[in-house]
């Protein structure tokens, strides 16, 4: 075995071992005065997570990491499943009126960190 294929195999083991990460799912309902966000992801139990924000720029802040809204904020965490999403509540009155607000899903499930598209939505008084 040459250091060069020694070399390569050591470095992407853990990539192969490594769980797949399956894409969340974000809905995002505004109600009268409630806003509602649910997260789906994978199968298993996993956290989800729902960043707020009021741009649409996404960044990688690390290698490994999917991307995620550049400066969101965390409205939300919760647990979900594959028959229950993740589901979140907010009153509309905790974020602004009359702007473009972005919302992203987050999942963590098995080690595996993955992040939905990015969705627009506002809230109209």
């Amino acid at each position: 075995m040459t250091p060069a294929l020694l070399f390569s195999l050591v470095t992407l083991a853990p990539l192969t071992l490594a769980p797949l990460a399956v894409e969340p799912k974000l809905e995002v309902a505004v109600r009268g005065e409630r806003v509602l966000f649910d997260v789906s992801g994978p199968s298993q139990p996993f956290v989800g997570i729902v960043l707020g924000s009021l741009s649409y720029q996404t960044s990688h802040y690390l290698v490994g990491l999917p991307p995620l809204l550049t400066d969101g904020v965390v409205l939300g965490f919760g647990v979900g499943d594959a028959t229950t999403p993740m589901h979140l509540e907010l009153a509309a009155g905790a974020l602004p009126a009359g702007v473009r607000l972005f919302a992203q899903g987050v999942t963590l499930d098995d080690g595996a960190l993955a992040s939905s598209e990015v969705m627009r939505f506002a809230i109209d008084r």
